[in-house]
């Protein structure tokens, strides 16, 4: 259970979307082949990786 305060819910609601599309991405990419070191937790080059997928996917 977790308990978030009234005030705070979007904000949390909205950060905890963004982790679980970064999570999906992480695990395609390792089940595509990359190697766990720098792809979790993301280093800076995945992490620029993530932003120009996530980029255009919004734009498909």
């Amino acid at each position: 259970m977790v308990v978030v305060p009234r005030h705070i819910v979007e904000e949390v609601a909205v950060a905890a979307a963004e982790q679980e599309v970064l999570e999906a991405f992480l695990l395609q990419r390792v089940r595509d082949g990359a190697s766990l070191w720098g792809t979790y937790p993301p280093d800076e080059a995945t992490r620029r990786e993530f932003g120009e997928w996530r980029s255009q996917r919004e734009r498909a």
